[in-house]
């Protein structure tokens, strides 16, 4: 999961995604591999943890990292420590042997990157996902920004799962009136 820039919702995006992975009975695995910001582990309460970093440098195993979360029962891989070349460490064989390692474990695997725009790390982890998916915060990202990160994605666009359009005001949707979707969504 990525996007154009930073605060778009990925790591929200990632953590809800796997959530429903979990809920449906499948298993599934999250991965915090935004190495520098750790959106994720933060979120889960892990930032301070071994994980991703270390079993990519070979300082840990995947069963030394591997967490569940208490309140959503998911598993988890922290990022880990901060460390420097990040992208190398992505698109790294150690990164491929994880992946393939993790497949044989779980249904799904959930990897939240970072953004595409700032940092290559993005493409790296690219190279290894199945699918991407593609987080687009509502009146925020300009259209440019998600031109330039599909150009920046090259040949991996075309494994492009879809476009999450986040933080939408359904007020403000042309033609469609934001009472009917509230009344939609709420459990009333």
């Amino acid at each position: 999961i990525t996007s154009a820039l930073p605060g778009e919702g990925k790591s929200t995006t990632a953590m809800l995604l796997a959530a429903v992975g979990a809920r449906s009975g499948k298993r599934t695995v999250l991965l915090d591999c935004d190495l520098r910001l750790r959106s994720t582990s933060e979120a889960l309460q892990s930032k301070h943890r071994p994980g991703l970093s270390e079993v990519l440098r070979g300082m840990a195993a995947v069963e030394d990292v591997l967490l569940e979360d208490p309140v959503t029962k998911i598993n988890v891989i922290p990022a880990g420590s901060k460390t420097l070349n990040t992208a190398d460490f992505l698109m790294s064989q150690q990164m491929a042997d994880l992946i393939a390692t993790l497949r044989s474990r779980f249904d799904y695997i959930v990897m939240d990157g970072p953004p595409l725009l700032p940092v290559v790390d993005a493409l790296a982890l690219a190279t290894v996902a199945d699918k991407i998916l593609v987080i687009v915060e509502w009146s925020r990202t300009p259209r440019n920004s998600i031109s330039e990160a599909f150009r920046v994605l090259g040949p991996e666009a075309n494994r492009v799962a879809g476009i999450v359009l986040n933080k939408v005001d359904f007020d403000a949707l042309p033609g469609y009136g934001g009472y009917q979707y509230r009344r939609y969504f709420s459990n009333a």
